[in-house]
């Protein structure tokens, strides 16, 4: 007769090994002796806008991680999971910023010097050529400070205000000097009185430049003599000079009128054939041209 009452205690014998005859030995807090350890959760890539696609809002699991430093004005996409996951995306994300400024250049300046474009007022546009060479040499200075195009757009308005406050003289209206150029009695549009005054013009600027050192003319001489057609008076001196200093009347000496009219003879002055400086130089036709001068205006 058993004494347990209806128990049945564990006995003492020990456990049945495993499967194999040996019990597989553990490792606290770890897989069983030979199974490979687990691998480590994949850290998110701190590029990534959307964490690793983690579905963690930002700053835990709650979103309300008050130890998160988030910097006022900084773009949500760069805020992560912790101080140095922000760190790691704001390091590259102005890495590209960094290395220009690192060569001492904004990377707001443009690759080239010809890159830079100038507003200019319509007060100064008459006076400014586009392929004006004191502007592309200013192109090339700034290029070479660093000049962002934004500082660029400063120049012109600072002309622009010293015109205005008489420190420099006021730029010249082309159209309104050619019009003053055209005779006083000439007929026809503003248009029409441009062109006309443009062949005058034209007229006194190939005559300055057929100019040679063997009449006594040096460049610079010449040089002078080229400012004096920025002005009517002025076009009106080298006229001038251009008879001989002769205000021409009858013939002397009884000589017959030349065969060609005075238009003519302006038209072939404007010739480029007649300036030394040009590629369409001809020497035989710029000294008929300054025997059709002497034969118009004789001394």
């Amino acid at each position: 007769m058993s004494n347990d009452h209806g128990l049945n205690p564990a006995p003492d014998t020990p456990p049945l090994d495993p499967p194999g005859g040996q019990q597989q030995p553990t490792t606290p807090g770890g897989p069983p002796a030979g199974q490979p350890p687990a691998s480590p959760p994949a850290q998110p890539d701190p590029n990534d806008a959307t964490q690793g696609n983690r579905t963690l809002p930002i700053g835990g699991g709650d979103g309300q991680n008050a130890q998160l430093h988030k910097p006022d004005g900084l773009p949500e996409h760069l805020i992560g999971q912790s101080d140095q996951e922000t760190i790691d995306r704001l390091a590259n994300a102005y890495k590209g910023a960094r290395d220009e400024l690192a060569k001492g250049k904004s990377p707001d300046v443009p690759e080239k010097a010809d890159a830079y474009t100038f507003e200019w007022p319509e007060a100064l546009k008459g006076s400014i050529a586009e392929d004006d060479q004191a502007v592309a040499t200013f192109r090339e200075i700034a290029h070479e400070h660093g000049f962002t195009q934004q500082q660029i757009d400063a120049v012109p308005k600072f002309f622009e205000k010293m015109a205005e406050k008489g420190l420099i003289e006021q730029p010249i209206d082309n159209n309104a000097l050619l019009e003053s150029l055209a005779p006083a009695d000439f007929k026809g549009s503003a248009t029409d009185k441009q062109v006309r005054g443009a062949q005058r013009l034209t007229a006194a600027d190939s005559w300055v430049k057929q100019l040679t050192e063997a009449q006594g003319y040096t460049d610079g001489m010449k040089n002078e003599l080229r400012l004096l057609t920025t002005s009517a008076d002025g076009v009106a001196v080298i006229e001038s000079l251009m008879r001989g200093g002769m205000t021409q009347s009858v013939q002397p000496g009884g000589q017959p009128a030349p065969s060609f009219t005075k238009a003519e003879l302006e038209a072939r002055v404007a010739d480029p054939r007649n300036d030394s400086g040009n590629p369409k130089y001809q020497p035989d036709f710029a000294e008929r041209t300054t025997a059709m001068f002497k034969e118009f205006y004789p001394d």
